[in-house]
């Protein structure tokens, strides 16, 4: 016989606060971010005082930039991407939105790519912030409504058919070519596309005039203001034998709670909640800030103790080193690494780099021992720019050369994508006549 009972079971559930959306949001920042975002809070916070601080006088304010990068100088995007995601953060507070698709927004901006991209799923975005898709598909396209008009679409692919569609909505054959067919228009492969899409060459030519009159990336060709040197987020330099991690957050405002609003709280009226919420808010920021900092040193200690090579010879020296690893030598989840390290920049011996450089995929080599990608891309980079531009070397070769030269398998297939990442041609279009 069946019995019927009631029983009463605790569960655990992690829920997208307010508090760990600031978080989060905050440790994505760099430091010139935060200073902005700390001054903007000020602003909209009547319970904030802020105070600036002194500049800092413990590390010299040297950027030099060595020859390996991933795609793009740090100094480049602390300084010209700085600027367009202000310009967008301008235009987008004049927009009547929500809290939270202000927030949205704010999140869109700051995880553009250097191309003006947004390469974070629609999905993933609405996991995070608890927020059903339609609401996140809807801030996205407002935010490709601003200047530059595209911003924050997804790909190239996606970026063309965005133009098309509000330039040339009628021309069917050129939105197929930008989504199905980008390799073969790069190549200028005509006759066969005529073929693929069943239309008169004429008629391909034409489209591919209009494709070539649009814009290829949202950031491109957008004034850029005068270099202007700043702060590295992180120094790690060698005192005395032993190296020395430098945060430089000392230059941030320092934040204080107005006191005198103390007298509302206990009134039960609409003054009193506006200013329980605000002294809320307030804590929220403190706090979020010093766990931000906190996280900073962390990941910090991990990489000088992990990267010890690299900071006394550099690229050849850097081992192989995950997310998962650094989250679970300072107990935090891959996610918080991950946000952690976006959009900072480490000055250390060797030079001034993205704190992404340190987090290296492992490659096998012959001996066992692991090597890390990005010694690998430095040793493909220093290939390529000494062979000959006559008879340039395949990937296979690339590849064979890693092998039998260096003692690292790579395949074919990778050294074609580590060659795509730091943006360096085929074989066959680096080739040069004699």
């Amino acid at each position: 016989m069946m019995e019927l009972s009631l029983s009463q079971r605790q569960t655990t559930n992690l829920a997208m606060t307010t508090e760990l959306r600031q978080a989060i949001s905050l440790l994505q920042f760099s430091s010139m971010e935060l200073t902005a975002y700390i001054q903007e809070q000020a602003l909209e916070n009547p319970l904030i005082e802020v105070k600036e601080k002194a500049p800092e006088v413990d590390h010299e304010p040297v950027f030099q930039h060595r020859a390996y990068h991933s795609g793009v100088s740090p100094l480049d995007f602390a300084t010209r991407e700085k600027d367009i995601r202000e310009d967008l953060w301008e235009q987008a507070s004049l927009l009547d939105l929500p809290d939270v698709e202000r927030l949205l927004m704010q999140y869109l901006i700051w995880n553009l790519d250097d191309n003006g991209y947004l390469p974070i799923p629609e999905t993933e975005i609405a996991d995070e912030f608890g927020r059903p898709q339609e609401q996140v598909t809807g801030v996205i396209e407002k935010l490709q409504s601003l200047e530059p008009i595209g911003v924050g679409t997804r790909n190239l692919s996606d970026y063309l058919t965005f133009q098309l569609r509000k330039l040339h909505e009628d021309n069917v054959l050129a939105v197929q070519i930008v989504n199905d067919h980008l390799e073969l228009l790069a190549d200028k492969k005509w006759r066969i596309l005529a073929e693929k899409l069943n239309a008169p060459l004429s008629e391909v030519h034409q489209a591919v005039e209009i494709i070539q009159q649009l814009r290829p990336k949202p950031f491109a060709g957008i004034a850029k203001s005068p270099p202007e040197y700043i702060r590295p987020d992180i120094t790690v330099k060698k005192h005395q034998g032993e190296y020395k991690i430098v945060l430089h957050d000392s230059y941030l405002p320092s934040i204080h709670v107005n006191t005198n609003y103390r007298t509302l709280i206990n009134n039960n009226d609409q003054t009193a909640k506006y200013v329980k919420d605000n002294y809320q808010k307030a804590l929220w920021l403190i706090n979020s800030i010093e766990q931000r900092q906190a996280t900073m040193m962390k990941i910090a200690e991990v990489l000088v103790e992990k990267q010890a090579g690299f900071f006394e010879e550099g690229f050849k020296a850097i081992q192989p080193l995950t997310l998962k690893e650094v989250a679970e030598a300072i107990g935090v989840h891959e996610s918080t690494v991950s946000r952690a390290k976006a959009n900072k920049v480490i000055q250390t011996p060797q030079g001034c780099f993205e704190l992404n450089i340190f987090f290296t995929s492992k490659l096998t080599s012959e001996s066992g021992d692991g090597t890390s990608s990005a010694k690998v891309k430095a040793l493909l980079k220093s290939l390529i720019e000494a062979e000959d531009k006559c008879k340039p070397i395949s990937d296979q070769k690339i590849s064979d050369h890693f092998k039998t030269k260096e003692g690292i398998i790579v395949s074919r297939r990778t050294v074609a994508k580590y060659r795509e990442e730091l943006h360096i041609p085929a074989s066959s279009k680096r080739k040069r006549l004699s």
